[in-house]
């Protein structure tokens, strides 16, 4: 599910890391599908609007196969924290018509679509410098 993405971005294979031994998941591939792609794209318009050019690795998504979690770190400049709940609607870093300010609440409630416990933070503490969210995937039936 995420190799895939990464390649299509064009992104090497150093950006994923793996923790643990897999096991079996209940999840559906495509509401994760739409978080990461989300959460990729973020990474990339931070990247821009801190005119940062984009590195060779511009993200690491971690799979931790014990906790059950997805980490996906940037080094694209950090989350406002003036911003509040980047989760809620119509929140957003950039300009008012640069965007919807829905991508990250999209990206939220495809993965709650799935579950009620599946959840989608920003990691504490913050990274110095970048960005980090974290998917906690629940044991569904």
């Amino acid at each position: 599910l995420v190799w895939p993405l990464l390649q299509e971005r064009g992104w090497s294979a150093s950006c994923l890391q793996r923790v643990g031994t897999p096991g079996p998941w209940g999840l559906y591939p495509d509401y994760v599908r739409i978080a990461l792609e989300n959460l990729l794209r973020n990474t990339v318009e931070a990247y821009g609007r801190h005119r940062i050019e984009l590195p060779p690795e511009p993200c690491r998504i971690t799979i931790d196969y014990e906790t059950r979690t997805l980490a996906v770190r940037d080094w694209a400049g950090g989350v406002d924290p003036e911003l509040g709940d980047v989760f809620a609607p119509y929140v957003s870093s950039k300009g008012v018509r640069d965007n919807t300010g829905l991508g990250l609440t999209q990206a939220r409630e495809a993965l709650e679509v799935q579950d009620p416990t599946f959840r989608l933070k920003l990691a504490e503490p913050q990274p110095q410098g970048g960005a980090e969210f974290c998917i906690h995937i629940p044991i569904l039936p």
